[in-house]
C-alpha cells in the first residue's frame, strides 16, 4: 500500500494525461507532493496514426506509432504504477484511494481520472506489446485479403482513412449521409445529402 496525504494519482497516461504528467512534474520538482501515475501500459500508442498502420506495413508506422516509455521516467518525487485500477474509494475532502488489479492499493489526496477511450475493432489494442504487434499484423492481412471493404460514416474517423483507397482503390467504397462531404481522389468530388462513393 502507498499512503500519502501528499499523493496525487493520475489514472491514465495516453495522449491527454501524458501532457497532465508533464505539467504536473515539472510543477511539482521542488516540493514534497508525490505524483503516482497508473497506466496498465509501459507503452504510448498515437491513436491518429494507427489508422493507417493497421491497414498497411508502409512506412513502418508500427515503430513510431507504439513507443516505449522513457527508461527515466517517474524519476524524482514522480512514480509510474503499471497496472489497471479496479475501484476507487472516495472520501471526499479526505482524499481516497484507489485498488489495483494486482491487489496494490494507493491512497490519494487528489485523483486525475484520464483514461481515455476503449475501441472496438482495428484499434482495439490491449496492454502487452507484442499482442498489439500481432493484432497490427492481423488486420493488415485481413485488409489485404478483403474482397470488399466499407466504410460507412464521413466523419474524423471515416475520411480520416485516406489509406484504404489508396492501397485498396478496386475494393473501396464509403457510405455517408449528411449535408455535404468532400472526397479527393484524382480531383474533388461532393455530394449532397446521401452519398454512396464507390472508387471500384
Amino acid at each position: 500500500m502507498s499512503k500519502s496525504s501528499t499523493n496525487i494519482v493520475l489514472v491514465g497516461s495516453g495522449s491527454g494525461g501524458f501532457l497532465v504528467y508533464k505539467e504536473l512534474a515539472a510543477k511539482l520538482a521542488d516540493s514534497d507532493i508525490q505524483l503516482i501515475v497508473i497506466d496498465p501500459r509501459k507503452f504510448y500508442v498515437h491513436l491518429p496514426s494507427t489508422l493507417r498502420m493497421v491497414v498497411t506495413p508502409e512506412g513502418g508506422l508500427e515503430n513510431k506509432s507504439i513507443m516505449d516509455h522513457p527508461t527515466n521516467i517517474g524519476s524524482g518525487n514522480t512514480r509510474f504504477v503499471y497496472g489497471k485500477v479496479t475501484s476507487i474509494v472516495d472520501n471526499q475532502s479526505r482524499g481516497g484511494q484507489v485498488t489495483l488489479d494486482n491487489g496494490e492499493t494507493i491512497d490519494f489526496s487528489i485523483l486525475i481520472l484520464a483514461t481515455g477511450s476503449s475501441w472496438s475493432g482495428p484499434i482495439a489494442f490491449g496492454n502487452d506489446k507484442d499482442e498489439v504487434l500481432q493484432s497490427v499484423n492481423s488486420w493488415r492481412t485481413r485488409f489485404n485479403e478483403a474482397e470488399d471493404i466499407v466504410l460507412v460514416g464521413g466523419g474524423a474517423v471515416g475520411l480520416g482513412k485516406p489509406n484504404l483507397p489508396l492501397f485498396f482503390p478496386r475494393l473501396y467504397s464509403l457510405t455517408y449521409l449528411n449535408h455535404r462531404i468532400v472526397w479527393r481522389n484524382q480531383g474533388c468530388l461532393a455530394c449532397e445529402s446521401l452519398a454512396i462513393l464507390s472508387l471500384a
